[in-house]
Formats: structure tokens, sequence, C-alpha cells
């Protein structure tokens, strides 16, 4: 069968093989801040074809811990102070100086975010519109497990 229900002789019946698709994240959490950890960071492209980081942030304490929210940070001219505002929180680099690092550093690193609501097509959706230190550093809490 071909997956173009365009296609000459096609019916007005298609089939779409749906099995690798996954629903976008969206989240919807009361606006306020949280205390959150990186778990991952992902290099990759806007819609606006400009390169990105993707911070994967996990909420840590209170009643939705465990969620997870994106922050999508452009590396632009116009967008590097979003850029700075989490890599300073993370005590990953000093402002006014070149910070330089592996991705994988920021990984457990915890930090403030402060979320708002967001319209994004007709859903309303959390969104991080603050990233500051968290009061006692980055570095994530021991886990009970290390020795």
């Amino acid at each position: 069968m071909s997956l173009d229900p365009f296609a000459a002789g096609s019916s007005g019946d298609f089939e779409v093989d749906l099995t690798a698709y996954k629903t976008p994240e969206s989240v919807h959490l009361p606006a306020g801040w949280y205390t959150a950890e990186v778990v991952s960071v992902e290099k990759g492209v806007s819609r606006n074809h400009n390169p990105q980081w993707t911070w994967k942030f996990m909420i840590t304490e209170g009643p939705h811990e465990g969620q997870m929210i994106p922050l999508f940070t452009a590396i632009t001219p116009q967008a590097l102070w979003k850029v700075g505002e989490v890599v300073t929180a993370l005590g990953l680099g000093v402002a006014g100086q070149v910070a330089k690092f592996d991705l994988d550093r920021a990984v457990g690193r915890r930090a403030a975010i402060r979320l708002e609501d967001d319209d994004y097509n007709g859903d309303v959706r959390s969104v991080i519109k603050r990233v500051k230190p968290h009061a006692d550093g980055p570095a994530a809490a021991p886990s009970e497990d290390a020795a």
C-alpha cells in the first residue's frame, strides 16, 4: 500500500503507521519557581534552522517532582543572553568570559527555574522563562548510594 493517499488510483481510504509517532511533550504546571536538575542536553536545530541546545530539566522537589520540562536555547547573537543565563546558573561559565565545557557536564546540575504559561496552538503548556542559580549551588545533591 502506498503511503501517499493522493496517489493515482487511490481510494478515499488510507492507512498511516503511527507506531513510531510520539505525542509531543506538553506539560502544564502552576506558574512559579521550582527546583530542577538537568537530565540531558542535546544539540539540534530550531524551527528557524538555527543551531540550538535543548536542555531537559526534571523538577526535583514538591508535588510535581519528576516532571520534565524542556528549554530550547538558540545559538544566535540575539539569543545568547538566554544561553548565558542557563550556563551561569548551572555554574558552567562566568559572565564576561568564554565558557568552554562538555555538554555532559551539565547533566546532574541543579538550578531554580521559573515556569510560566504559554499558549501553543490552542494548548496551554508550561515553559521555562528564567533560570537562576540554585541557593545551595549547582552541584547535584549527593546520592544515597555514594560512599
